[in-house]
């Protein structure tokens, strides 16, 4: 990335002595959390806090947000591996190869959506 993206301050956050209950502490606090389609995302939805998930396709109709109200998905439509080409909807073969199939969500696009969450578009008024 050529250019660094002017967005509020970043908290630093501690890592793997928590919890599950400190994480979720955490991200009570937090404005926003942008995230792959983790556990730790859907943790952030359930106290409340705006998310901008980065999705795989095909882990988005079972795992999605249930509402855009204050949560963005971002969505991969890479189909195959992309460095063997073996499809990622087979479920019956999978390849060796640990790579990425959300790389080619462009920054830009989740800059975006974590904006609009940032300004409180389709957020909802109270948290839980």
């Amino acid at each position: 990335m050529d250019e660094v993206v002017a967005l509020p301050p970043i908290t630093e956050v501690s890592t793997g002595e928590s919890g599950v209950g400190g994480l979720a502490a955490l991200y009570e606090r937090c404005s926003l959390v942008i995230s792959n389609d983790t556990g730790a995302r859907h943790l952030a939805a359930a106290v409340g806090t705006p998310t901008a998930g980065l999705y795989w396709c095909g882990n988005l109709i079972n795992a999605g947000p249930l509402t855009c109200s204050g949560h963005r998905p971002l969505i991969s439509w890479t189909l195959t591996c992309p460095s063997c080409g073996t499809s990622g909807v087979d479920l019956t073969r999978r390849c060796p190869h640990d790579v990425s199939l959300v790389a080619d969500i462009p920054v830009d696009e989740v800059v975006e959506q974590a904006r609009a969450l940032l300004d409180g578009e389709d957020v909802p008024e109270t948290r839980p």
